[in-house]
């Protein structure tokens, strides 16, 4: 046996590790993110340092700063209503202003609050809100 036969040329090492990659933007119809928060008034409780709320509120101000700019966000509360606190847009200073001015409340609504997201994700799918 000759040394060409038993082992491959070096040169094709490389070629045989490599795969097929390519960048592949994808068409999204609707780039738009609803947060919501709960706004109970047991998210004073200072079981995490301050409050669950400041807490809350610090991630979501995170959030609005790692998603790309051209992604539209909005704000539902919810606690005994939920209401949208402020509706989508990429406007993120008034979306700081909206999870700022957040107040507690008391009651919780969680699934009004789910069905009020996709009410305002899906306009023209007549969600009921009733």
């Amino acid at each position: 046996m000759t040394p060409e036969t038993t082992n491959p040329p070096s040169l094709l090492l490389p070629l045989a590790l490599a795969r097929p990659s390519a960048l592949v933007v994808l068409p999204w119809p609707k780039s738009t993110v609803m947060l919501a928060i709960d706004i109970l008034r047991s998210m004073h409780v200072v079981d995490v340092e301050p409050t669950r709320m400041v807490v809350a509120q610090e991630a979501a101000k995170a959030f609005l700063s790692e998603v790309p700019m051209h992604i539209k966000l909005g704000l539902v509360t919810l606690a005994g209503t939920a209401p949208v606190a402020r509706q989508a847009t990429i406007d993120r200073p008034s979306l700081v202003g909206a999870i700022d001015a957040i107040q507690m409340q008391y009651g919780t609504v969680t699934y009004n609050a789910i069905v009020l997201c996709q009410a305002e994700l899906f306009p023209d799918h007549g969600i009921d809100l009733g």
